[in-house]
């Protein structure tokens, strides 16, 4: 059966766009169901890193209000701030309903706060450090009714804590670093505001005191994917919140010190930061403005959004948003899997209709290629095809017409071997009457004729190349040579010889060795550089060539190609020497012609020198030809 069969051609011409639609379709869907996903994950990430940025914002905007309240309070009431009763009746009402605590610390070092317990966040602790306490503080429970009790003395001095060194040094409201709350040991951080006399003296600084669990538990009650995470980081890496319960400082030596999330011992929160910090070092990736890339983390492609934030205050935070596609692949397998059952169902139906489709068409053109294949066999049957004329179609009609043709063909192949059989009597007759006669064919004799011709002329030196004339009637013919006797003119036949080369054939290439004189008797030859593809001339009869290399030693500087059949006659080192020496006049001929060459020459001067031929080069420069007529001399001698 034939490669190209229609029973395998037209079955696949019809399948195979059909399963090719299908496959694109649900290479489209499902590549339009990633851009999809990559468009929501983006949304998703910037509502989500947007809504962290409002709730932080407004969490630290909260403190710093109520210094502003404070302070717009003491100088509107006159108040004494180094009076701790009427202090402690003002922070006792913003404690807890405004702030996790308040305090205020003096230049002198005494101390007054009010604080929510850290361990339950419902009683009220009083802190307290005066003349009574020395350099100490005792912590007071607040009991309502009843006498504070004490719960413990704790060494404290406000002025060397973060929130007092900060408000002092910047002189206006400001926030403290992350640092571990003394007697507690929850992460926090402080808002202080300065306090200063109408001298500008400082008095004091006021704190309000925010604790970092509350951005934990916001992150963690915060919904994003089902997989979706956040946290908080400050620039150097130090972790501020998060939404997966890890805790922002780690205990080395019995001391708190806060967590790098490049150190973090879960695998999203390490890679995702590790990835982007990379990118800032590689300047890839911006930490003042909103950005968000994709990349591989806890083995799933995740989508990451970055966005800073920053209050005027001291806070330089990253939010950080990393949601997992695989949150969304469920949309994507979805979206490709209904793409491939509805393509999938059209296809199967488009397949078995194409098929029945092809063998509707195939049958009848199979039962025209037999028929067809038994009217060269001469086997052809009428009842063949029967079945195919019965359609009501162009393929029944050609059926028909197919039917009549090879009746015809075959009483003309009856006919016509009837006539091939006398005509092999006649043929056989005329054999028999012309069995003693032999016929030519003069096209064959000419061709023999003009190859014979052209062996004497290869293998006769004397004789010519097909025109009648002698070796020495085409020398005369040359210029040079054209006032030399018949003695003279044998002389120099036998110091050389006759070439004939062929059409297009090359006598030599540039760089071979040169060891011949040529000298044109008939046709044409052609000189170029063949490494530059550079033409230089064309010569003709009567013209020489190949004189530069013998005199002057050097390779062959061009190659030499006939145009045409060309008749050479042809004169080795020796024999150019002897004709020289026998022809001074020539040899002025050929330093004239040489001459000409100048150029030809500079280009190989280096050459020349190489070999040992251009002692003299002021000589050559100011007057090649007399150069050229003293080589040819030396040559001669």
């Amino acid at each position: 059966m034939p490669s190209l069969s229609i029973n395998r051609t037209i079955p696949l011409l019809i399948v195979s766009p059909i399963l090719a639609s299908v496959v694109v379709t649900g290479y489209f869907g499902y590549f339009n169901g990633r851009k999809a996903v990559d468009n929501l994950a983006q949304k998703i990430n910037l509502q989500t890193t947007r809504a962290i940025e409002a709730y932080v914002q407004e969490f630290l905007g909260d403190p710093h209000e109520l210094l502003a309240f404070n302070d717009a309070y003491i100088e509107g009431s006159d108040f004494d701030v180094k009076n701790f009763d009427t202090l402690r009746k003002i922070f006792v009402q913003l404690v807890p309903s405004m702030s996790n605590g308040v305090g205020y610390g003096s230049e002198q070092g005494q101390y007054m706060g009010i604080f929510l317990d850290p361990t339950n966040y419902k009683d009220l602790e009083f802190w307290l450090r005066d003349e009574s306490t020395g350099s100490d503080a005792n912590v007071y429970q607040i009991q309502p009714g009843q006498p504070d009790r004490l719960l413990k003395t704790i060494p404290y001095d406000p002025r060397v804590r973060p929130w007092y060194k900060n408000a002092v040094e910047t002189g206006k409201t400001v926030w403290s670093e992350i640092y571990v709350f003394a007697g507690s040991g929850v992460l926090g951080m402080t808002a202080a505001f300065p306090i200063y006399d109408e001298n500008k003296v400082l008095q004091g600084v006021f704190s309000n005191d925010i604790i970092l669990n509350d951005i934990n538990k916001f992150l963690e009650e915060l919904y994003i994917s089902p997989k979706g995470e956040a946290f908080i980081i400050e620039r150097n890496g130090s972790l501020v919140g998060n939404s997966l319960g890890e805790s922002p400082f780690i205990v080395i030596d019995g001391e708190q010190e806060r967590l790098d999330v490049r150190d973090s011992v879960h695998p999203l929160l390490k890679k995702v930061s590790q990835a982007v910090f990379e990118r800032v070092d590689n300047q890839t990736l911006s930490l003042d403005e909103e950005t968000y890339f994709k990349l591989t983390a806890d083995r799933t492609s995740q989508y990451i959004g970055v966005m800073p934030i920053k209050d005027g205050r001291g806070i330089d935070w990253l939010i950080v948003v990393a949601i997992p596609e695989a949150d969304f692949s469920s949309v994507i397998l979805a979206s490709v899997r209904s793409t491939l059952i509805v393509g999938g169902t059209i296809a199967i139906l488009s397949t078995i209709m194409g098929l029945l489709a092809a063998k509707w068409i195939i049958t009848p053109i199979q039962s025209l290629n037999w028929a067809a294949k038994a009217i060269e066999e001469d086997r052809f049957e009428p009842a063949t095809l029967t079945k195919v004329i019965k359609r009501q179609d162009e393929v029944g009609e050609l059926a028909q017409v197919f039917q009549n043709m090879a009746t015809v063909v075959g009483a003309s192949k009856a006919n016509l071997k009837q006539q091939m059989s006398e005509l092999e009597n006649e043929v056989l007759q005329a054999k028999r009457k012309s069995n003693d006669r032999r016929r030519y064919d003069p096209t064959t004799i000419r061709d023999l004729l003009k190859r014979s011709r052209a062996m004497r002329d290869r293998f006769n030196p004397s004789q010519s190349n097909g025109h009648g004339r002698s070796l020495s009637e085409q020398l005369k013919q040359v210029k040079y040579f054209a006032s030399f006797s018949e003695q003279n003119l044998q002389k120099l036949i036998a110091l050389g010889g006759k070439q004939i080369l062929q059409k297009n054939e090359i006598l030599f290439h540039e760089d071979d060795l040169g060891e011949s004189f040529y000298l044109i008797l008939q046709g044409s030859v052609k000189i170029y550089i063949e490494k530059l593809d550079k033409f230089l001339t064309n010569l003709s009869g009567g013209d020489f060539f190949g004189e530069l290399s013998l005199l002057l030693g050097i390779p062959r500087t061009a190659t030499v190609q006939t145009l045409e059949e060309t008749s050479l006659f042809v004169l080795d080192r020796k024999g150019f020497q002897l004709f020289l020496q026998e022809y001074p006049d020539i040899g002025q001929e050929i330093a004239q012609q040489l001459c000409e060459h100048q150029e030809e020459l500079e280009e190989r001067k280096q050459l020349l020198k190489a070999a040992g031929l251009l002692e003299d080069e002021e000589s050559f420069n100011s007057n090649p030809l007399n150069w050229i007529r003293k080589r040819i001399f030396s040559f001669q001698s």
